[in-house]
């Protein structure tokens, strides 16, 4: 019985491993290209703002507004943004976490007493908190690659 649950065990283990890294395949690529020694002798045509050269303010005004106002552009960038924020988090757990808190409070009490007032009392409160979790199997590092590879 002693054998068959270490083995269970060892078993169990074992699938909690985190798979090789990736290793980049060798490829055989030709040691010349078909088109490799010709040159182009054309000048190829400047496209980048090809409705300028149309001499249209209104069209210049309307790609302008298209531009500012597209909003796969928007979130593209929205997109970028959220990945890099998501590649901060996960590299933030592979770190300790330090908390510290703080509070101090001063009351009196409303019983009335012969010489006056009620009493004056303070009272402080201060914490700390550390935690760290130990990435055993590499899951925290193998996310924040991934991650790192989403942001680019």
């Amino acid at each position: 019985m002693r054998c068959l649950s270490a083995a269970l065990s060892f078993s169990l283990l074992a699938g909690c491993a985190v798979g090789p890294d990736y290793q980049i395949p060798n490829l055989m690529l030709p040691s010349k290209w078909a088109h490799a020694g010709k040159t182009h002798s054309e000048k190829i045509p400047e496209l980048e703002n090809w409705w300028t050269r149309l001499n249209d303010p209104i069209l210049d005004d309307l790609v302008k507004e298209a531009v500012d106002g597209n909003l796969n552009v928007a979130t593209a960038k929205a997109r970028i943004r959220e990945a890099r924020a998501s590649y901060r988090a996960a590299t933030g757990a592979l770190f300790p976490t330090l908390d510290g808190s703080a509070s101090g409070t001063r009351f009196k009490s409303s019983t009335y007493t012969d010489s006056g007032g009620g009493t004056v009392s303070n009272l402080f409160d201060a914490g700390f908190d550390a935690s760290w979790e130990l990435d055993i199997f590499g899951a925290n590092r193998r996310a924040s690659r991934q991650l790192c590879f989403q942001a680019e």
